[in-house]
Order: structure tokens, then C-alpha cells, then sequence
């Protein structure tokens, strides 16, 4: 697996829940509806929930 799929451990970003691709963003459409970016993976809107706190 290479680092574009997620598996960077220092990486600030989480992963796909779906594709394990690097998720940069996430376009919210509703409570359980949401579409990850650059991959385009339908994921939870919680994917950022904690990110970033260590």
C-alpha cells in the first residue's frame, strides 16, 4: 500500500473508511450523509470527529 492510500502514520489527515485512500475533505449533505474527497467514498460525517487531538 502506498502513502496515497493511507498509510502514512504521521499523516494529519484520516483514512477512507471505505478505499483507505487519504481523506482531505468532506462534503456534508445531511446528519449520515457524506461524500469524502479525493476519493469520492460515501463515508460518515464523523470521519473528522477528534481529528487533529492527540
Amino acid at each position: 500500500m502506498s502513502a496515497e492510500h493511507g498509510d502514512d502514520k504521521s499523516s494529519p489527515y484520516p483514512p477512507c473508511s471505505e478505499c483507505g485512500g487519504t481523506v482531505l475533505a468532506v462534503t456534508v449533505f445531511g446528519p449520515m450523509a457524506a461524500i469524502a474527497s479525493p476519493c469520492g467514498c460515501s463515508v460518515s460525517p464523523e470521519i473528522f470527529d477528534g481529528a487533529g487531538r492527540e
